[in-house]
């Protein structure tokens, strides 16, 4: 019987490890933090009969699932932009850009600044302000701003997140 029951303990708690790590497959939370489903396979092994482990407490030992790193896919300070159709300005059609965040200087920002200051434009909070993110995304990709305003929507977005996404990450 007990044989039996080590079996069936064992079963258990691999289908609990197996179940809590198959749900969690591109999830993302923060380290330390359970999924209901791991929470639930922990409440399932401790109040399993005890008996059959000589009294003793069935451990149950779910894997820790690594933290993706966010941009783990792409190099740090840069971004590729893929139009999702190309994109024509002036006489040239873009598939592509590229963003290279870290080329940019604090004269650059302080030049987005005085650009926009001569077109009687201010940003408050540089982060928010759609135009200050596209005038930088423009000098971080080496084009107009005029040609990242020109964008579709959809493109123009996402461009302009991604420069948030950097300018935060300096702490600016």
């Amino acid at each position: 019987m007990s044989k039996d029951f080590e079996r069936e303990n064992m079963e258990q708690t691999e289908a609990a490890a197996v179940a809590a790590e198959g749900t969690q497959d591109g999830a993302e939370l923060e380290p330390g933090v359970n999924t209901t489903e791991e929470e639930n396979a922990a409440v399932e092994a401790a109040e399993a009969p005890q008996d059959g482990n000589g009294g003793e407490p069935v451990e149950l030992v779910v894997k820790a699932r690594e933290k993706k790193e966010p941009g783990a896919e792409k190099a740090k300070g840069t971004y590729t932009h893929t139009f999702r159709r190309p994109v024509k300005f002036e006489g040239k059609t873009y598939k592509t850009l590229t963003f290279y965040w870290d080329n940019l200087t604090g004269a650059d920002m302080i030049s987005i600044e005085n650009e926009m200051q001569d077109m009687n434009e201010y940003a408050l909070s540089p982060e928010m302000s759609a135009s200050f993110l596209a005038k930088m995304a423009a000098k971080a990709a080496g084009v107009g701003s005029d040609f990242i305003e020109a964008l579709p929507v959809p493109d123009f977005t996402k461009i302009r997140n991604e420069a948030r996404s950097f300018l935060v990450s300096t702490g600016y």
